[in-house]
This record gives structure tokens, C-alpha cells and sequence, in this order.
């Protein structure tokens, strides 16, 4: 069961990793005004660090209480960048030897992540 405590340290990650995707956003589109889109690649190798640096770290590095690692992993990085997640997942099926379960994860992911948001522009059109 989750506790209070957690919930908190997730809000407050939550919406500190959306202020800070924001802050980069503006920052990389006020100065590249590319066609690019520089602020989500740039949050998705920001986040996907972030994630990379606080797993190897919290795990047995320090002693450390759960919420402060679920504020930082889950609740800042998962507001952040899902995308962090995303590569986490499929970088531990590589280093489990699940070569395949993890291509099968990422053409799949895009491709139907891609069919799902035709199919809600449409029906959201539709409405």
C-alpha cells in the first residue's frame, strides 16, 4: 500500500521534473527557433542521465530513505521524460539478455504509440 509520504514525494518530484521540462523547452526554443525539436530531445537525454545517475547511486551507494529515490526516479524523471523510463526498461532486457523481448519493446512502442495518436486525433476530430 502506498503511504502519504510517498504520494507527497511523488507530487513534489511530479511537479518539479514539469517545471524543469518546461524551463528547458522555453530555454531551447527561444534560442534555436529550429524546426527541431531540441527541447524534448534535449529533456529526453537529460532525463534518461538523470535516471541512469540516480539508479546506479541509489542502489547501494548511500542509504537513503524510499521517498526521496521514488521523488527523484519516478516522480521527477516520470514528469520529466517518460522516456527515461522507456530506455531504463528496455536497457535492462538488453543487460538481462532479452535482446528481442526489447526490440519487440521499441519498434512495437513506436509503431503503435504512433497508430494510437492517429487514432485519437481522428476520433478526436470526430467529436
Amino acid at each position: 500500500m502506498i503511504s502519504a509520504k510517498q504520494i507527497l514525494s511523488l507530487v513534489i518530484g511530479g511537479a518539479l521534473g514539469t517545471v524543469f521540462r518546461y524551463l528547458i523547452y522555453i530555454v531551447t526554443y527561444s534560442k534555436t527557433h529550429a524546426g527541431y525539436s531540441w527541447g524534448t530531445f534535449s529533456v529526453n537525454c537529460i532525463g534518461c542521465f538523470v535516471m541512469g545517475f540516480a539508479y546506479a547511486f541509489f542502489s547501494g551507494k548511500i542509504s537513503m530513505d524510499e521517498s526521496l529515490r521514488l521523488m527523484i526516479v519516478v516522480g521527477f524523471c516520470g514528469a520529466f521524460t517518460t522516456f527515461s523510463s522507456f530506455v531504463f526498461e528496455n536497457f535492462c532486457f538488453i543487460r538481462d539478455g532479452q535482446i528481442l523481448l526489447s526490440f519487440i519493446n521499441i519498434i512495437g512502442g513506436v509503431i503503435l504509440g504512433l497508430a494510437c495518436l492517429w487514432l485519437g486525433m481522428v476520433l478526436g476530430e470526430l467529436v
